[in-house]
């Protein structure tokens, strides 16, 4: 629910409010000073007076001072159908434009400062409600952030739906939250080399968004960033990123590539569910948590029924040596045919791999003690456990009684050289395990 914000392309013509607008009907706006230093810095706009006025021009200055802010609930219920921003504004207060239900256009002074704005929560942005946005008189379809802005802002194109494009300038190191949430025609982000962050909610809903390339620099990409963005093919996560937030990539069905660098060191809650294009999972070795339902498909809620999703490709996933413990419902209903368990592994949570139908081969460490409760229910394929100790240490392993199909299978131990004592044992041969006959 490589980018990072960029502001509107369109090869804008000034859009001249400051000097023919400065009478922009002032006497429909309720002032209220600045101050610093017991001077008068410049004002904000508390409130509009406009009695039934259609339109409101917002002057980029009042008595001489520069008009930067607008107030918390300023416009909030007013009946304005437009409203003009002066390049002056840099501050828009908490449910400034809320139910503000007839607002339908935005016009801006200078397209290329709409990103720097700080919104203070998405009611405060006027595009929640507003469909049609403008600069010099040419609608914004695409948007460049120049290189003089730091910031994708919070909120800036919240549901903007016919942005198309973005480019982000080289000075943006923060792709704010819910900066193009919504965003329904964007289809191309580029730049955005030196962005840092990646904020929650970033890019949610970008439905026809097919390529997510972060810049070297990323460190974070925040909870929910590219939910629901079911045509993303490719992402790519340099190692510069650290973590992956919750739900952030879930829903992303037409993810076929996925590369995650040596690096990354935690995956949130459900950050790949429902990503049912995937056909492996390879986990950098630095990876040390990962998240409860992690890899979960049919999207966070009908994986739990524990059926597989026919569409779902995804055959193979390596676990990093770095985890110890694999929570609750992280791999369920994927159809899994082989499983690498990582050599630190302590535990295996409730449902870990429930509905793993497909499921033969599972290679599992000496390192693991407890296998709890159908964390291998309806893994009705599971075969060969191929375990990396021997029998006693098997023997020690505490297996939840209900619902684990893993107690049917075969279990295999391992053994360098061959055996001499009779059992089933194995070895690796080629960086596969073969069973010693």
């Amino acid at each position: 629910r490589n980018f990072i914000c960029a502001l509107l392309v369109l090869s804008f013509m000034p859009f001249a409010l400051s000097a023919g607008n400065k009478g922009g009907d002032e006497d429909k706006f309720i002032f209220s000073e600045i101050t610093e230093n017991g001077q008068v810095t410049g004002y904000a706009v508390d409130g509009f007076k406009g009695d039934g006025a259609a339109d409101a021009v917002i002057p980029a200055e009042h008595n001489g001072k520069p008009v930067t802010t607008i107030k918390e609930n300023a416009f909030r219920g007013t009946p304005i159908e437009s409203v003009t921003f002066p390049e002056s504004i840099t501050y828009v207060g908490v449910n400034a434009f809320g139910r503000c239900e007839k607002l339908s256009r935005v016009d801006v002074a200078d397209a290329d400062l709409w990103c720097g704005i700080t919104f203070g929560n998405v009611a405060a942005n006027p595009l929640y409600f507003a469909t049609k946005f403008y600069s010099g008189g040419k609608e914004i379809t695409s948007v460049k952030i120049p290189d003089t802005v730091s910031k994708a802002g919070d909120f800036a194109f919240y549901g903007y739906e016919k942005l198309e494009s973005v480019d982000i300038g080289s000075g943006v190191t923060l792709i704010g939250e819910s900066a193009f949430d919504g965003c329904t025609s964007l289809k191309s982000v580029t730049g955005g080399e030196n962005a840092v962050s990646v904020g929650e909610l970033a890019f949610s809903g970008c439905v026809n968004l097919q390529t997510a390339d972060i810049g070297n620099k990323v460190e974070s990409i925040g909870d929910y960033a590219f939910n629901g963005c079911s045509s993303l093919k490719r992402a790519v996560i340099p190692s510069s990123v650290k973590s992956i937030g919750e739900c952030a990539f879930t829903d992303c069905s037409s993810l076929e590539s996925l590369t995650l660098n040596e690096g990354l060191e935690s995956i949130g809650d459900c950050a790949f569910g429902g990503c049912t294009s995937l056909t492996r999972f390879d986990m950098p070795s630095t990876v040390n948590e990962i998240g409860w339902g992690m890899l979960m498909f049919g999207g966070g809620g009908a994986g739990f029924g524990g059926e597989k999703d026919p569409s779902n490709n995804i055959s193979e996933v390596t676990i990093s040596d770095g985890i110890t413990l694999i929570p609750d419902y992280a791999f369920n209903s994927c159809n899994i045919t082989a499983l690498t368990i990582g050599s630190s592994v302590e535990e295996i949570g409730y449902s870990a791999f429930y509905g793993c139908s497909v499921l033969k081969d599972v290679i599992m460490p000496v390192s693991v003690k407890k296998v709890t409760s159908y964390a291998f229910y309806k893994c009705s394929s599971l075969e060969k456990v191929f375990y990396c100790g021997n029998e006693e240490g098997w023997g020690n392993i505490k297996i939840g009684r209900n619902g684990n199909d893993i107690s049917s299978a075969e279990i295999y131990f391992y053994s360098e050289s061959e055996p001499q004592a009779e059992g089933s044992f194995w070895r690796y041969v080629g960086g596969k395990p073969e069973i010693w006959q």
